[in-house]
């Protein structure tokens, strides 16, 4: 591909900005599910609430709830795209040899168990391939070292994926059986 680079500042910053949104929304359903826990414990204490406010409890719970799904599609979306445009962005700058077509940087995702090894080496030829051109030069980009942060990063990822699947979604779970409607 001859043409220059495309600029990852945009996509950076919108992955930001969702990144935030993500943050404010989890905020809010933790403040929902905290309403929503003290209504369950007026029950368990045999004080039930009034129906307008178990309603409200259970209302605010699920919206907030897909506010924060909406939001965390969003950053999904922006950083495939961010990080499509970061591999690709490696060939047009004169490497020649990477490990992977461009279209592994967002197929690899969504592969069972590949996900957990491709993406990372993805992740890691562009910190590798980004980094040699400002040091060594993009003819040697493999002798860049990987900083901790970058594995730790994986790390954290692969544990909360962990803890996802082993933990039930007990929030699905308390908003359908206690749903006043």
């Amino acid at each position: 591909d001859a043409r220059p680079p495309d600029a990852l500042r945009p996509l950076a910053i919108l992955v930001q900005i969702a990144l935030v949104a993500v943050i404010f929304a989890a905020l809010a359903e933790l403040v929902a599910n905290v309403f929503y826990i003290g209504v369950l414990g007026d029950f368990i204490r045999e004080r039930p609430p009034s129906v307008s406010s178990t309603e409200r409890a259970v209302d605010a719970a699920r919206t907030t709830h897909t506010m924060l799904l909406i939001a965390e599609g969003v950053t999904a979306l922006a950083f495939l795209f961010w990080f499509y445009r970061a591999y690709r962005n490696l060939i047009r700058t004169g490497i020649r040899d990477v490990r992977y077509a461009t279209g592994w940087a967002v197929g690899d995702w969504f592969i069972p168990f590949f996900n957990f090894v491709r993406p990372k080496q993805v992740a890691n030829d562009i910190w590798k391939c980004s980094a040699s051109a400002g040091t060594v030069g993009i003819a040697r980009w493999r002798e860049i070292p990987l900083p901790a942060l970058l594995n730790w990063w994986w790390g954290v990822w692969i544990l909360g994926w962990v803890l996802i699947f082993l933990g039930p979604d007990v929030r699905t779970d308390l908003y359908t059986t206690h749903s006043t409607h």
